[in-house]
């Protein structure tokens, strides 16, 4: 039981925020803010309206292929924003391209709310995805830490 108590802890620090956050979009003439609630974690977007070029709608595209050799193909929308230095996603998934559309509009009119400073747009989001390039860090980190708790646990039952 006790080995099973230490990684449960683990467990718990991914599947409750999962499980539990909600995301909270704000957007306005002061820039786009996404934040997660009630638990902290999660990615976190804070960028102010003048480093924005434009909002935009992107494509994902999704294959299944089955052992049978059936095929499954899924269209996701996700709507985005585009920095002077990168692409942005801020809401997704959406099935179908009229909702993420209707959805960047809205932001943008938000954005330009103010009226003040330069216009924001909708434009075609960039087709090359952002690489993550310390996922296997991270995938490595974690196993680590259930490997470690796992460990701790046993130790703490042979005492």
């Amino acid at each position: 039981m006790r080995i099973i108590i230490s990684a449960f802890v683990l467990l718990r620090v991914l599947v409750l925020p999962g499980a539990l956050n909600s995301r909270i979009i704000r957007v306005g003439s002061h820039g786009v803010q996404v934040t997660n609630g009630p638990f902290p974690r999660g990615r976190k977007v804070d960028v102010a309206r003048e480093d924005i070029r434009y909002c935009n709608v992107g494509v994902q595209y999704t294959s299944f292929e089955s052992e049978s050799g059936g095929s499954a193909k899924v269209d996701n929308y996700l709507v985005g924003i585009e920095t002077r230095r990168r692409q942005i996603d801020i809401a997704y998934p959406y099935l179908k391209q009229e909702e993420a559309e209707a959805v960047a509009k809205r932001m943008a009119e938000a954005l330009n709310q103010d009226g003040l400073l330069r216009p924001i747009g909708l434009a075609r989001a960039n087709e090359a995805p952002q690489a993550d390039e310390g996922w296997r860090m991270k995938v490595l980190a974690w196993g680590g830490l259930f490997i470690v708790a796992i460990l701790a646990g046993a130790f703490w039952e042979s005492y």
